[in-house]
């Protein structure tokens, strides 16, 4: 698939079948992230953790809703059989938004390499956000402390055919000068 067009086949997916992601799409997905541009290629400040166990994805979903009575979904991670949690390094000063822009690329390098394997992926930021409160949680994935989840990816096989959507040239304000 040419590059745009993973762009235009790219869209939240939020139903997924219970197929498993394979192991080969799944290097290919973490080969995307470790080729993402970091600033000042501080790779080290960003941490990746993969969640395919059923049982962990529960827990996940289940320290959101106990943490958020509020959260307007029964399945957060809508029965995804992938998520990939990206966590930066708490700093203060200067990187600690450089760390969370360079997460944020490498989800995309992630999601964008997920639609040209023909899999459906949601970028998610509101369960990272919670699930960043409960240190239980974080000790059940192995997320080493000074590290903060920012968001998460789930992929996998879609419900529905993803389609290419038509492309857009003005949906966000551009100036030139």
């Amino acid at each position: 698939m040419e590059t745009f067009d993973a762009l235009l086949t790219r869209q939240s997916c939020r139903n997924f079948t219970n197929e498993p992601v394979s192991e080969q799409d799944l290097a290919k997905i973490i080969a995307a992230a470790n080729n993402a541009p970091v600033g000042m290629a501080m790779f080290d400040c960003l941490r990746l953790t993969v969640i395919q166990d059923p049982n962990i994805l529960l827990g996940l979903e289940e320290t959101v809703l106990n943490i958020n009575p509020n959260f307007t979904r029964e399945h957060p991670l809508f029965n995804a059989p992938l998520a990939i949690v990206v966590s930066t390094k708490d700093v203060e000063g200067p990187y600690a938004l450089m760390h969370k822009l360079s997460g944020a690329c490498v989800m995309e390098n992630m999601m964008v390499e997920a639609a040209d394997l023909g899999l459906g992926s949601c970028y998610l930021m509101g369960a990272a956000s919670v699930i960043a409160q409960s240190p239980e949680f974080m000790e059940q994935i192995g997320l080493p402390e000074g590290f903060t989840p920012m968001s998460i990816a789930i992929v996998g096989h879609s419900a529905q055919p993803l389609a290419k959507r038509q492309p857009v040239n003005d949906k966000i304000v551009c100036d030139f000068c």
